[in-house]
Formats: structure tokens, sequence, C-alpha cells
């Protein structure tokens, strides 16, 4: 296996008065989980997962030359569209203020954003449950930045079901 950081090996965040992430979902719709080592809170904005299609119809309309450009252009983290604005489209948006001490978890295809209230130092990976395999069948990934991660979903649900029917699985080199 192949160390992606922040994908399958923890990766570290040092945040500052009001630095920010875009609107983005996991790379292959995976559900992430954030620890807050220290510092001040971070604010979360997160997008229930079955308005996700809503979001990005959204800000097609507010970024139709980026979307020109790559129709994943989400998954550049570049995109900040407030709150309010999605509401205003029918988009429910929760608000969450993660302390120093706590997780918080983004489930499969859910769209997040936020800020720092300050200096804090936090930690993130992601990961798959057996629920998140249909939304990562139906995930698709931008073909124009050369760190894209992609997984072979046809492959990875074949070898699971060798798991499960009890098959052995030879592990892959070089892969």
């Amino acid at each position: 296996e192949t160390p992606i950081q922040g994908v399958n090996t923890p990766f570290l965040y040092f945040g500052q008065w009001k630095s920010s992430f875009a609107w983005h979902v996991e790379d292959v719709n995976l559900h992430s989980i954030n620890y807050l080592h220290f510092g001040k809170s971070k604010q979360w904005y997160v997008v229930p997962p079955k308005y996700a299609s809503q979001l990005e119809k959204v800000a097609r309309y507010y970024f139709p030359q980026h979307h020109r450009n790559c129709s994943e252009f989400l998954r550049h983290k570049t995109s900040v569209i407030s709150p309010k604005t999605l509401m205003y489209h029918n988009i429910p948006v929760l608000k969450i203020v993660q302390h120093a001490g706590e997780f918080m978890l983004t489930f499969a295809k859910a769209y997040h954003s936020g800020f720092n209230y300050g200096f804090n130092c936090a930690e993130s990976v992601n990961f798959a449950t057996e629920n998140w395999i249909p939304k990562g069948i139906e995930s698709n990934y931008c073909r124009c930045m050369p760190d894209t991660v992609q997984i072979d979903m046809k492959k990875l649900v074949k070898k699971l079901k060798k798991l499960k029917s009890g098959e052995r699985v030879s592990p892959e080199k070089n892969k």
C-alpha cells in the first residue's frame, strides 16, 4: 500500500486566526475524522450528504468558469460560498464549533468548510466504512491536478467480497 498523507496516514494542520478551508468533500468521498489537539476553536460548516448535488449545482452557478475548466473544481478546495447563500438556495448548513480535545467527524460525501478562531493544531485522516462503498463508487475525481487520489472501486469491492466469503486475498505489491 502506498501511503497517501491525509487519506490513509494522518495529516497535521496548524491553523491561525481566520485561516480557512473552502467547501469540499474528501477524496473518493471518504469519511474523515479531525482531532483538535490544542489551541483556539475551529468553526465548521457542514452540508448533509443528501444535499451534496444541490451544493454542487449552486457552486456551478456561482463559479461557471471554474466548472468549465474542471467538472470537479470543488475538489480544488478553493471555492468559498457563504452558508447564508447556501441556505437561501434551500440547502441546510450545520454550524459546529470544535474545541481543543474534541473530535469532528464528517460523513461520506458531506461537504464542509470553515475557519480557525486563532492558532491551533489539528490532525485528520480519512477512513472508510461499509456504508461508504456506494459513495466511493459514485465519486469522481479531478483530472487536472497531478496528485488526485483515485481508488479502483471495482477491484476494492471484488476484494471485499472475497474477504467476506472467507477466500484468501493475496497482498498486492508496489501499488
